[in-house]
């Protein structure tokens, strides 16, 4: 009687079968026969009619049955799809290993070239984007080499399953059957790591800050590890200077009566060129305001001007559609070429071709070209419908690390008169890339009342744009990086332009205060009194 009876521990253990055990865990001298569904054990003919009476019971051949074709379904999943996904993977976790190795060794390749280059004071910067490049590799490297080993294991531990179970067909029982069936596990492979990446851009001119020199290394981050915040503490995002090279508070170098109202600010080395579009006069003063060279052009006014790598002059004339040069050793205008609509605002390029934004009386949206000195037109923006492209362009900029063009487009609202301005921002294929306006543009946007009237680039890509009487500076993807302060609040930026030792030139109207009462009162009318006078200053804002 001993035997019948369930053994169980002090604790109330329940005895468990052994797998492939024929005998009943409860009733050692009893075989397993039958099969019960509710409690899904095999059990004995004592069970049936003790423990699990009333229970569905079914015979263990029957039951088998199903369990064949569940090893045979494992099986075939094995075979036709996990071993296959598998091997697939680990041959693809090769090439990505080669792959990364490659690109890496080049980037690092690519440094050391420019490096080379840029002389003998860059040769720190240059071994520490080296050790940036070695520790990404060496970091994806291991990761990827984990990954590999991880799926290895999964590789031989399910080989060996199936190994297992084909034999368990051929020779076991129907209860080793059952038992290998019940056991069955395909785990879920394992998830592929998350690598860091990298490109590196070169620097097309070399200046006197060694980081713009050597150029841009841009990584995204992989997964976080000691190695991986040390890469993030050098990492430097593409057209974008170090928030620390930014002064505090910007210095006014300069700041003198401007000798005329001008609509175009445009920096020389050695001080800048100014124009009116109103005007057929043209005058390059330096950073005290003393005029270096007056140049008058008889057949039109004069749009807009800019200054080519050579320091020869450019400018536009909207009435003839000319596109003019003045050799830096010269000071007679030479008509190049006409453009093929009204030009407003002229760039040359870093590459010496001649950007040219134009406006058509019988079109409301504006266009930009891009000629050869010669003027071929090489590029141009499509065409749009109403509302949706460019308005009139106003000034171009070039961005000498991307390559990208920012225009400052003024469109005509209703039959009010009154007008909105945007900057538009395209690739160097005059592709569109994004606009900033006072809605802004994918969360691009400056809050404040917008309504510049320029917006240039510095040689590190950063965008600056004017409003009212302050200085937005943008990253060159559009992101709001600081302010630069005019420290005058009762005047109004007409214009901006950038050295290329990132010296910023403002010119601007200082609205003087009309003597009444007893704190005065901004003028708002000509017949008040003179509103406004005329200024130029030149403000620093990058330290040394």
């Amino acid at each position: 009687m001993a035997s019948n009876v369930p053994l169980t521990g002090l604790q109330g253990q329940i005895p468990i079968r052994r797998k492939g055990n024929t005998k009943c865990s409860a009733h050692r001298n009893k075989d397993v026969i039958l099969h019960c569904t509710e409690c899904k054990i095999l059990v004995c003919l004592s069970c049936s009619i003790s423990t699990h009476n009333g229970h569905t019971l079914t015979e263990i051949s029957d039951i088998a049955l199903q369990k064949k074709d569940v090893l045979q379904d494992f099986i075939h999943d094995i075979e036709n799809n996990k071993l296959i996904q598998l091997q697939n993977e680990m041959q693809s976790i090769e090439n990505k290993i080669h792959e990364n190795d490659t690109n890496f060794k080049d980037l690092g390749q690519q440094v050391k070239t420019q490096g080379e280059v840029c002389k003998k004071q860059i040769d720190v910067l240059t071994d520490e984007f080296v050790s940036i490049c070695d520790s990404l590799e060496k970091d994806n490297r291991d990761l990827l080499l984990k990954y590999k080993e991880d799926l290895q294991q999964r590789y031989t531990s399910l080989l060996e399953q199936m190994r297992e179970c084909k034999e368990i067909l051929q020779t076991g029982t129907d209860i080793l059957v059952y038992d290998s069936a019940s056991d069955l596990s395909a785990e879920e492979i394992p998830e592929a790591p998350v690598l860091h990446e990298a490109d590196f851009h070169p620097c097309a001119l070399i200046t006197y800050q060694l980081r713009k020199a050597l150029g841009m290394l841009n990584t995204s981050s992989g997964p976080p590890n000691a190695s991986s915040e040390k890469i993030g503490s050098k990492a430097i995002a593409e057209g974008s200077t170090l928030l620390e090279e930014f002064l505090d508070e910007s210095v006014c170098l300069t700041k003198f009566k401007s000798p005329i109202d001008c609509t175009s600010v445009c920096p020389t080395t050695s001080g800048a060129w100014l124009c009116d579009n109103e005007s057929n006069v043209l005058l390059l003063v330096d950073a005290k305001g003393q005029t270096m060279q007056r140049i008058k052009y008889p057949d039109s006014n004069i749009m807009d001007i800019s200054i080519s790598q050579a320091g020869n002059l450019w400018f536009c004339c909207c009435e003839n559609f000319s596109i003019n040069e003045v050799p830096a050793s010269s000071i007679v205008p030479i008509t190049r070429f006409e453009a093929d609509t009204w030009p407003t605002c002229i760039c040359i390029t870093k590459d010496g071709n001649v950007a040219v934004g134009t406006k058509n009386a019988n079109f409301p949206e504006g266009k930009l070209f891009i000629y050869t000195t010669e003027g071929q037109s090489i590029l141009s923006t499509s065409a749009n419908k109403k509302g949706s492209g460019l308005g009139t362009p106003h000034s171009i900029s070039e961005c000498s690390v991307t390559g990208n063009f920012a225009v400052n487009s003024w469109e005509k609202e209703g039959d009010n008169g009154t007008w909105s301005r945007r900057i538009v921002v395209y690739d160097k294929k005059l592709k569109f890339k994004f606009d900033i306006c006072e809605d802004g543009s994918e969360g691009k946007t400056v809050k404040t009342s917008f309504c510049p009237r320029c917006a240039v680039y510095d040689s590190n890509g950063h965008l600056l744009i004017d409003l009212i009487n302050v200085v937005k500076v943008l990253e060159g993807t559009g992101q709001y990086l600081r302010t630069i302060n005019i420290q005058d609040e009762n005047s109004t930026i007409v214009a901006i332009g950038v050295q290329r030792d990132d010296v910023l030139w403002v010119h601007l109207y200082a609205h003087k205060l009309a003597k009444r009462g007893m704190f005065g009162k901004l003028l708002k009318k000509q017949s008040d009194s003179i509103a406004c006078k005329s200024e130029i200053k030149t403000v620093k804002y990058y330290k040394d």
